[in-house]
């Protein structure tokens, strides 16, 4: 599925309360409708940085940012168009998402656990993939058995450190999976637009 980075001036939960009335409009489920709707602070995407808080604040703005599949764009739109003055919700800018991505390492000292942790970076869903120095690497060491998670040697070391970008849904899924896992860190995702 594609998304649409909108950017809109005005209040984010009016806009979430005409989203949740035009889908229901629509007959659209919740579950559909929080699917094909993206809200950057739940996802944890990155929306433009400090740089844009301190402009904000300068200048007194409330932007906000709402992510929304391409099917769903232009009938959104279409619908807010007439109630955007009574709202104060105006559209700002529009940018297709070409792709999603974020970074994550892992340190893993279990063979079970690895064993998870492996399978979350080899089985991606289409449109999903990890960078090329991905590069896991097992290590065991007989000599160090019985000692602490914490010790500076362990039994079994399996660690790894890349990428997973693509479609931006897939993107989140594996994120998801990933955050799980108490061992695997995870930068916050990042968006590539079309220009």
């Amino acid at each position: 599925m594609k998304y649409t980075k909108l950017v809109f001036e005005g209040s984010s939960d009016t806009l979430r309360a005409f989203l949740a009335g035009w889908s229901a409009g629509r007959d659209m489920q919740p579950d559909e409708l929080r699917r094909r709707v993206l809200w950057p602070d739940d996802w944890d995407i990155k929306d433009d940085g400090a740089l844009k808080d301190i402009v904000d604040a300068i200048t007194h703005r409330s932007d906000f940012t709402v992510l929304l599949a391409e099917d769903i764009v232009d009938p959104v739109l279409k619908a807010l168009e007439p109630w955007q003055r009574r709202l104060a919700v105006e559209l700002e800018t529009r940018r297709d998402v070409r792709a999603a991505y974020f970074e994550f390492e892992f340190e893993i000292f279990a063979r079970d656990q690895a064993a998870d942790v492996r399978s979350i970076f080899e089985s991606l869903p289409d449109g999903v993939d990890v960078s090329d120095d991905y590069q896991p690497a097992e290590r065991s060491d007989p000599g160090a058995a019985g000692t602490e998670m914490y010790a500076p040697a362990h039994e079994y070391e399996f660690r790894g450190k890349g990428t997973i970008g693509g479609d931006l849904r897939g993107v989140l899924e594996v994120r998801e999976r990933a955050k799980r896992h108490e061992r695997i860190k995870t930068t916050h995702v990042e968006l590539r637009l079309e220009p």
